[in-house]
């Protein structure tokens, strides 16, 4: 099967664009300055000009109207509701940067380390908002959730900060093979992963299969977890507490 896009396809998805490009310059930089951290110009001020960017590409993608734009092969949609989530993930990864810089948790020589994983965390959540296809929500939560294991690590609460990490990475890949192991059901079943198919059969599925079914339930059980709802929350309390106060308000 053939993989081919457009130059309006990349517009539509250029605010995840603009946050990786931005999230790789802090690490540029620091590299070519032996490994020491650049000045606030190039770990603040540019990533801040890249969120508002992000929030303005954002804005022209919501502009399209209609029912929504499939792009990638029908493996994104791009409608009011995806481009209003994707103002709310930048203003927030904004709102986090302003004031992670000055938060005593925050581990200086590991700062540009910081910004690239929390702006990657951003795209992830982007990814996943867009998404019209279960294995590319898998992907969009992995690189949400990766990012944010480390970012729970490198905290200088370095007790609690690594006992939080292991518990959440532990749990979280747990629920990331219930998740995929859900797919492989759904899939099984309907012979596609794309949502849209998806629901139209699924009202006939859910009264002929139980796979199906099953399938359901083991996703929405991923999904609880990583949105901590009973009984799936047992990571939240401590990787809360083994978290600096800007990456607790971020996630």
């Amino acid at each position: 099967m053939s993989f081919t896009f457009t130059i309006k396809e990349l517009i539509l998805i250029s605010p995840a664009i603009v946050l990786f490009l931005t999230s790789l310059l802090p690490i540029f930089f620091k590299v070519i300055n032996k490994n020491n951290e650049p000045g606030s110009f190039f770990s603040i001020i540019l990533p801040t000009v890249g969120c508002f960017v992000a929030i303005i590409m954002s804005i022209l993608a919501g502009a399209y109207k209609g029912t929504g734009q499939y792009v990638f092969s029908q493996s994104m949609v791009i409608d009011e509701i995806s481009s209003w989530t994707s103002i709310v993930i930048s203003s927030i990864v904004l709102l986090t940067l302003l004031v992670v810089k000055e938060h005593a948790s925050s581990s200086e020589k590991l700062f540009s380390e910081y910004v690239f994983l929390l702006l990657n965390s951003a795209v992830g959540m982007m990814v996943l908002s867009w998404s019209n296809d279960l294995i590319l929500t898998f992907v969009g939560i992995e690189m949400m959730s990766l990012s944010i294991y480390l970012l729970v690590a490198i905290s200088k609460e370095t007790t609690l900060s690594k006992e939080s990490a292991i518990k959440y990475f532990i749990l979280g890949s747990f629920a990331s093979a219930i998740l995929l192991f859900g797919v492989s059901f759904i899939y099984g079943t309907t012979g596609t992963t794309y949502l849209h198919e998806i629901a139209n059969v699924a009202q006939n599925l859910a009264s002929t299969s139980r796979l199906f079914l099953v399938g359901v339930g083991l996703v929405i059980a991923g999904f609880a977890f990583k949105v901590s709802i009973f009984p799936f929350h047992s990571w939240t309390p401590d990787v809360y507490q083994g978290s600096s106060t800007p990456l607790t308000a971020f996630m």
